[in-house]
């Protein structure tokens, strides 16, 4: 259990009542159910939410399976949350997996049709439980949908995403009356197989854009702030994760307070015993930075702690296996407008910069100087991209004058 738990900040559980927005994602899952309930064929029967840490991809997953998508007559949901599989091996999940949409499409059965299906022994073998599903399907679907939502997909082991993709999305994804919806943050998996390539849409589950959202979601999980709607959405950028855990007022906050705010949104890293990862700090370090890369890696590991060095010193391929551990924490994603350069979470990255100035105030300046040195230091080495550093100069040194998040939060990215 994380420090911030401890000390009885939590993050809300999933409930109707609490649920705010997403109107433009629900209703691109529920025209697609409801146009092949009509008959309509569907080419793209895939559809990808991703999004950085706390933008609410799970309750949108629960949110359509437990209220929307049930109210739809002859729609039968199923919610898989890869996460409950972190520690069960890949073949007992498959099991599992493949047992609770048996479990679903026989609900379903009982309800629409009147009659039920004999499930499967537990321990029977992944083939033969696919085998059983196909025709379960087959049988439940002449008339009805099937709408598959699997939760924290990409954060999920590559060996159950193997098997997955095997026994159960591959076969799935192929009957025109199925629809699959994952969600997940951090790089997407390569599919092995073509329709799960190609006949995918992928939507960015982005933050609220509007302050009116945030405070819609205030009133209903934080009632106590919601009339400072306005400097919450400001500091946070409408995650909304960071919405209910940011101390207010942030001017004011405590170092213990930053840190129990961190603890929650770096939660995802933590070790089972309480204890945290070289990549939180490798994390802290890199905050600072509005995008990074292997080079950029070493002086700012070095400003922030000089014992970061690995034995030997420095080489390009020791920055790249701490980029390489950085990208399996899922905090981090390629940055497709930017190639070659790699950025935090957005959610996580500004407020982290904030929580470092708050509990180690010297270590973030040095972070910052670190990175005005570098980008000096390519005004000469590429000067044809003088326009790019001297930008992010004025940036950092926008940082170090005052410009940091308690007085005007950064929206460049």
């Amino acid at each position: 259990m994380s420090r911030a738990r401890e000390m009885g900040v939590n993050i809300p559980d999933y409930s109707p009542d609490l649920f705010v927005n997403r109107e433009v994602a629900i209703h691109l899952v529920v025209e697609k159910v409801r146009n092949i309930s009509e008959g309509n064929p569907e080419r793209k029967r895939l559809i990808v939410f991703w999004g950085y840490r706390g933008a609410g991809k799970t309750w949108l997953l629960r949110h359509l399976a437990e209220t929307v998508l049930p109210q739809i007559p002859g729609v039968c949901p199923v919610y898989i949350n890869l996460e409950r599989f972190t520690n069960v091996p890949a073949d007992d999940a498959i099991r599992e997996i493949a047992g609770s949409i048996g479990q679903g499409i026989d609900r379903y059965r009982k309800a629409e049709l009147g009659d039920t299906l004999s499930l499967p022994p537990a321990f029977a073998p992944a083939h033969w439980l696919v085998r059983y599903l196909e025709g379960a399907l087959n049988m439940a679907s002449a008339t009805g949908v099937l709408v598959l939502l699997v939760d924290f997909v990409y954060e999920a082991a590559p060996e159950l995403l193997d098997l997955l993709e095997k026994h159960v999305l591959g076969p799935l994804v192929v009957n025109p009356r199925v629809v699959i919806v994952m969600a997940g943050r951090g790089q997407p998996n390569l599919w092995r197989s073509f329709t799960l390539r190609s006949q995918v849409e992928d939507h960015e589950l982005k933050p609220f854009a509007q302050p009116d959202y945030t405070e819609a979601q205030l009133q209903k999980q934080r009632p106590a702030v919601a009339q400072h709607a306005a400097d919450i959405h400001s500091a946070t950028q409408g995650y909304p994760l960071a919405n209910v855990i940011i101390p207010y007022p942030l001017g004011q906050a405590t170092a213990d307070q930053m840190r129990e705010m961190i603890d929650l949104l770096l939660e995802p890293i933590q070790n089972p015993d309480g204890s945290w990862p070289v990549e939180r700090q490798y994390l802290e370090a890199l905050c600072v930075l509005r995008t990074f890369d292997e080079e950029r890696i070493p002086g700012l590991l070095n400003a922030y702690d000089p014992s970061l060095a690995p034995t030997g010193g420095w080489t390009l391929d020791k920055a790249s296996e701490i980029l390489r551990r950085l990208i399996r924490t899922n905090l981090v994603r390629w940055n497709s407008e930017r190639s070659g350069w790699w950025i935090v979470d957005q959610a996580i990255r500004h407020l982290l910069e904030e929580y470092l100035r708050v509990v180690d105030p010297k270590r973030w300046r040095r972070c910052h100087e670190a990175a005005i040195t570098l980008y000096r230091d390519w005004l000469k080495r590429y000067p044809e991209e003088r326009e790019r550093w001297e930008e992010e100069i004025a940036y950092h040194k926008s940082r170090l004058s005052g410009g940091g998040l308690r007085k005007d939060s950064d929206s460049r990215e």
